[in-house]
């Protein structure tokens, strides 16, 4: 019974969220039905950046997830675009608990991350999705430039660290 519990405190604490956030951005919350066994997302647009945030029940105690698509890599460039957020990927899973990866439908870079939503807040969103926004913008700008992490972070987790653990 405590899972159960847990579920609906959860998907409470989502809701909660959610709704801070279209207080705190003077929007009305959009009509819908939920309950702690079913998944749901919406779409916002942050900076013109569109995200799609959600509740999923079925992904452990990190049920709440942020998606932002940044855009199609260009062939030409695809190494170059690519290998600053791969190269980040460790210190962006480490700091945010969040990773770049390849929308399977579009072919789009896309971040990705997954948080508790006992843990989290409408404030926390906010600064969450601007963040991620100006990662957005700037990689569509210039994909090479693209510092996914901050560079203390990065100097301080790199995989080299862990050669010697296998």
């Amino acid at each position: 019974m405590a899972a159960a519990f847990d579920e609906g405190v959860a998907h409470r604490r989502f809701l909660d969220c959610l709704e801070g956030f279209y207080r705190n951005a003077a929007c009305e919350l959009p009509y819908f039905d939920s309950d702690p066994a079913s998944p749901l997302a919406f779409d916002v647009d942050v900076d013109g950046v569109q995200f799609s945030v959600g509740y999923d029940p079925c992904a452990g105690d990190a049920r709440l997830f942020v998606y932002c698509r940044f855009g199609i890599v260009q062939p030409h460039d695809a190494w170059s675009s690519l290998r600053p957020l791969l190269e980040g990927n460790v210190a962006l899973a480490r700091e945010h608990n969040a990773t770049y990866c390849v929308d399977p439908a579009t072919h789009e870079v896309a971040y990705y991350a997954r948080r508790d939503p006992c843990g989290v807040d409408a404030a926390w969103l906010q600064e969450e999705l601007v963040r991620i926004a100006q990662l957005a913008v700037q990689w569509r700008m210039e994909p090479a430039q693209t510092n996914s992490a901050s560079t203390a972070s990065a100097d301080r987790w790199s995989p080299d660290q862990f050669q010697n653990l296998a």
